[in-house]
């Protein structure tokens, strides 16, 4: 640039502002600092405004913005009296208002609206990067003056410097202003999907160590509800046929039924609720707790169900972010999975515990439990019961009535064993015609009165075969542990006591210390 440019440069910047008692230079400051405030673009917008009322300080310039919302709605920012004002404009077409036309802003207002200065024509300025390309595309700036003082004025030099330096200013805070949000709002989304990414990673690491239904639940729900900040959310299971039972919710107060008829159509083909699940559940359900449901597969089936609120966390006041949705599903996708995984080990394991026939426990269970009572007897002095029982006379059952009548009798036997002990107590099928049971905290007096209810319960079965009707006799021992004992001794003492109720006439329970006892004398 030449000498005598600079010179005509400093010159016009130091010009004062007709009606303003500012100079070029101190306006082009102000909106230098303008620039590096930092603000988001609708405190720009206000921001803007104050700084184009105070230059001139004069009523009968108002500034004004058109503004593009996110939505695509535009909003009309003006400043008067050195206050702004907001109005959404209903209809607004951009398209009519090509850079350069003019426009009408009492067309803004209804009857009784009018903010009283619309009285004259304004003109759109391009005072803004939003251009007739780009400006269908982000927030459209558009503002001016009554008498079109500042821009109009292309006989006065100065003034027309003015409007290209504003011109080329305004752009720039414009477009810097976007440019930062914009890059702000990338960080922001990239930071919620690393972090959303870890929550995830960290979630598949801990669930897939899980071997049980309802840690592998309560710990999904409990990290949906932290991390998402949700005050109710419920896992329903499906317990027989269209029932889905309430097992676990984060908010015990969650306001839902504890059971759910469920039509199995209802949620078939969808995967999150939403519109479908507000029309299908809306009477089963208090759809203002309730903003969301999951389905859960366990094996190939809908068999469990999450029912979720809204999230007071999020900023915008959405019930869900779309991202949000995202997590939810693949929670609910690994949920499924894990329980899945644990259901079939589960099945393996009943397998591998149970006895088909009889549905009791098997010896390989019950060696793992004598083992279990023994430590806790060792640790806590706390004893515990053995009851062993053997049917009477079942070869000639087998060999007089057939394999499928001795089945028979052991299934019956079983059941009542089963329904002779309590929950905590460990029934199992020996081998062949041989039971044993397992009595925790159980002296041998009290095993030996329950063993007594069993033996006479068995006494009354009947037995139907083809010819007639027979009955059928156990003959029973028990034994308490002792210091000292083994697995195998105080199993030991228990055969030993059966063997001698068996010698002794049959269809009678023996007590091992009663053995014992005449042994000494």
């Amino acid at each position: 640039m030449k000498k005598s440019d600079y010179n005509t440069l400093f010159s016009l910047l130091n010009v004062d502002i007709p009606g303003s008692r500012h100079k070029f230079v101190e306006v082009l400051f102000a909106l230098a600092q303008l620039a590096f405030k930092g603000l988001d673009m609708a405190a720009l917008y206000r921001e803007f405004l104050f700084f184009l009322y105070n230059i001139f300080e004069r009523d009968d310039i108002i500034p004004f913005l058109i503004a593009k919302n996110e939505d695509g709605s535009f909003v009309f920012y003006y400043c008067k009296e050195n206050k702004i004002y907001e109005k959404l404009l209903d209809n607004f077409e951009i398209a009519n208002y090509k850079s350069g036309n003019s426009i009408f802003l009492n067309d803004f207002f209804k009857d009784g609206e009018n903010p009283g200065f619309c009285k004259e024509k304004y003109y759109i300025n391009s005072v803004t990067i939003f251009n007739q390309v780009t400006f269908e595309e982000k927030t459209i700036a558009l503002w001016s003056s009554i008498d079109n003082f500042i821009f109009d004025s292309e006989d006065d030099n100065s003034l027309a410097f003015f409007n290209e330096i504003m011109i080329e200013n305004v752009n720039q805070i414009f477009e810097n202003t976007i440019t930062r949000i914009e890059r702000q709002n990338e960080k922001i989304v990239l930071e919620e999907k690393i972090n959303t990414l870890n929550s995830i990673h960290d979630f598949l690491i801990d669930l897939s160590k899980m071997d049980s239904f309802m840690d592998a639940i309560k710990y999904t729900l409990d990290i949906i509800s932290e991390q998402f900040y949700i005050d109710t959310v419920s896992f329903y299971l499906r317990k027989k046929g269209i029932t889905f039972e309430k097992i676990y919710s984060v908010n015990e107060e969650d306001n839902l039924p504890d059971n759910l008829e469920v039509d199995i159509a209802d949620i078939e083909d969808i995967e999150f609720f939403l519109s479908n699940f507000k029309d299908k559940f809306k009477e089963k359900l208090d759809l203002e707790v309730v903003k969301l449901g999951l389905k859960i597969f366990i094996g190939e089936k809908a068999n469990g169900l999450i029912f979720l609120s809204g999230s007071w966390g999020n900023i915008d006041g959405s019930d869900f972010t779309k991202s949000q949705l995202e997590v939810f599903q693949i929670f609910a996708n690994m949920l499924s999975i894990n329980l899945t995984k644990i259901d079939k080990q589960e099945k393996l394991r009943y397998f591998s515990i149970v006895d088909p026939l009889t549905k009791l426990f098997n010896r390989r269970y019950f060696d793992e439990q004598i083992d279990i009572q023994l430590d806790i007897f060792k640790r806590k002095k706390q004893k515990f019961s053995i009851m062993m029982t053997d049917i009477d006379h079942f070869k000639i059952f087998n060999d007089t009535y057939g394999h499928d009548i001795g089945d028979l009798v052991l299934e019956e036997v079983a059941k009542v064993l089963k329904n002779g002990v309590r929950s905590s107590d460990v029934a199992c099928r020996f081998g062949g015609e041989e039971f044993i049971a397992i009595f925790p905290n159980t002296e041998e007096k009290t095993a030996f009165l329950v063993a007594e209810r069993i033996r006479k319960a068995v006494e009354q079965l009947k037995i139907e075969t083809s010819k007639e009707s027979v009955g059928v006799t156990i003959s029973l021992g028990v034994s308490s542990v002792e210091e000292n004992d083994t697995a195998e001794t105080v199993v030991k003492k228990a055969d030993t006591a059966m063997y001698y109720s068996k010698e002794h006439g049959r269809n009678k329970t023996t007590m091992y210390s009663d053995i014992e006892n005449k042994d000494e004398e």
